[in-house]
């Protein structure tokens, strides 16, 4: 980057345990602070970085396979989230996933909101 062009990005740095630090006060207004100070509602940081992964996800998919389009009927999300958040962090995590179109409102059952250590669980126990 050229000298002060990083002032018109956004840096969130560990910013998933950000959202468990100010879970008292959680609300879809809360903002996270990026490294150059700059400001964004958390519902935005954490729906564009699902966004992100949907996408790359899809990309990948379509690579390794002969498939050009899945229906988004065929996709059963999971996202895990640590054990210690509380219902409203992963409200607010649906939420996100609601905004970056991951899943609609109109089909909840295609998501899963996981605890990680459960997740992690399942995988050992599958291996």
């Amino acid at each position: 980057l050229e000298e002060n062009e990083d002032k018109e990005y956004y840096y969130f740095d560990r910013f998933k345990m950000l959202l468990h630090a100010s879970y008292k006060n959680l609300a879809r207004g809360v903002q996270l602070t990026a490294k150059n100070g700059k400001t964004l509602p958390a519902i935005d940081v954490f729906s564009h970085a699902l966004r992100f992964l949907k996408q790359h996800m899809m990309d990948e998919i379509a690579k390794a396979s002969n498939i050009s389009t899945i229906a988004e009927e065929d996709i059963r999300w999971v996202i895990t989230v640590p054990a210690i958040w509380n219902d409203a962090a992963k409200q607010f995590m649906r939420e996100a996933a609601y905004e970056a179109n991951i899943v609609s409102k109109t089909s909840p059952q295609q998501l899963i909101i996981a605890l990680e250590p459960e997740s992690a669980s399942l995988y050992c126990r599958e291996q």
